[in-house]
């Protein structure tokens, strides 16, 4: 899931995540650094026209992909792209977060700039493949496209920033009619709108966010209850997530469309669980991962009766046969997919044929819910604080979790 330097999260300080405009500064003469290999990329270019121009000629074309494979040019690029993208990766990411939570942007911009964004939180470049026949044999010919993509994504970058800040509206300067649309309190935390959503959207999640925030505290965690939560249409390059925490910079988002339902108050919930374990449990991370291996353990015998070969189950207007036992999970068959066979927890068999949740029972000791699982002991540990926070943890593994958390 979503990348730094604050414990409270203000957008009103100017140390949050630093000035855009600075950011901008030093982000502008990083690309300009990347742009003096732009006349090696436009020789490349032309001798990629003649190579495309002989692809017919198989004497000239030898000739010059002899050419092409001697250019010293296409390493120098392909260094610059990696170079370049690893050194931006962070100035991009403030850069564009400061100006989301700085600026009230027009609509447009705003979308430009949370496209901007969410480029910024991939890990790694996206490199275009050349499927052209006559281009395979050309040695790193991927490379030449990458640096120019690139450099055009950079530059554009460039200008959008310098856009939004002669149009948007640093927050701090909006009049009190505006602040109403674009900050909104929710408990103990402040909504930052981000899109220029409606106040009835923004109402709906503050809702959200002050069950969150009822349930956390309520349940002995209000010392993760602080500071802003950016409203945006999407979090990161995710158009499902619902809430999202960023580690490196203590950040909350929730999505736009978040109402205050069962499952948004959860994740919610579940987000702050990861503030609760990076900002004041680092010296547990043994216990945390120690705690995820004891109910792995459970969960591969969770006490729940194994369905027999051939048992079936109707789901969702299709059957579902079990076809056999792996561990602690089930090996089944879907009569809407045929020849196909799914893998699942027992626990997720036991509720398709009881029609309730396991993980609800006092008894139960494995995983709270398959994501914690397959999670790792990170996310296994947000479910476990989620689950605590609103009730629903069962006694036996409560004893457990108290013990890391107190």
């Amino acid at each position: 899931m979503l990348s730094a330097r604050r414990v409270l999260a203000r957008y009103l300080q100017a140390d949050a995540v630093g000035d855009p405009k600075a950011l901008l500064a030093k982000f502008e003469a990083e690309v300009n650094e990347f742009a003096q290999h732009e006349a090696t990329y436009n020789d490349l270019c032309e001798l990629l026209k003649k190579l495309e121009r002989a692809k017919d000629d198989p004497e000239a074309f030898a000739l010059l992909r002899g050419e092409w494979n001697r250019q010293p040019g296409t390493i120098k690029l392909k260094v610059a792209v990696g170079r370049i993208f690893g050194s931006l990766h962070e100035s991009g990411i403030l850069l564009f977060m400061g100006l989301l939570q700085q600026f009230a942007l027009p609509p447009n911009l705003t979308k430009k700039a949370e496209l901007a964004s969410r480029f910024w939180s991939k890990p790694k470049l996206t490199v275009r493949k050349d499927n052209r026949p006559w281009a395979k044999p050309l040695a790193l010919i991927e490379a030449v496209t990458a640096y120019g993509d690139l450099l055009s994504t950079l530059r554009e970058q460039v200008a959008l920033v310098t856009e939004c800040l002669a149009k948007g509206k640093g927050h701090a300067d909006t009049t009190e009619e505006e602040a109403e649309t674009t900050r909104l309190k929710a408990g103990p935390f402040t909504l930052v709108n981000t899109g220029n959503f409606p106040p009835e959207v923004m109402r709906n999640v503050a809702e959200a966010v002050e069950k969150a925030a009822k349930a956390m505290t309520s349940a002995g965690f209000g010392k993760v209850c602080y500071g802003d939560i950016l409203v945006t249409n999407r979090i990161m390059s995710d158009t499902s997530t619902l809430a999202f925490y960023m580690l490196a910079n203590d950040e909350m988002f929730v999505r736009a469309d978040a109402k205050a339902t069962g499952d948004a108050v959860h994740i919610i919930c579940h987000e702050l669980g990861h503030r609760l374990e990076h900002k004041f449990l680092a010296s547990k991370k043994r216990e945390i991962a120690a705690m995820y291996m004891l109910i792995l353990k459970h969960s591969d015998k969770p006490g729940i009766e194994m369905p027999e070969v051939g048992k079936q189950v109707e789901h969702e207007g299709s059957t579902l046969t079990v076809t056999g036992i792996q561990g602690g999970r089930v090996v089944f068959t879907d009569s809407a997919k045929p020849g196909k066979q799914f893998v699942a927890p027992v626990q997720t068999w036991y509720k398709l044929v009881e029609k309730r949740d396991p993980a609800e029972e006092a008894s139960y000791k494995g995983f709270v819910s398959g994501y914690a699982q397959r999670g790792g002991p990170s996310e296994n540990f947000a479910e476990m604080v989620s689950y605590y926070a609103r009730g629903k943890l069962p006694a036996a593994q409560q004893k457990l979790f108290l013990s890391v958390v107190k």
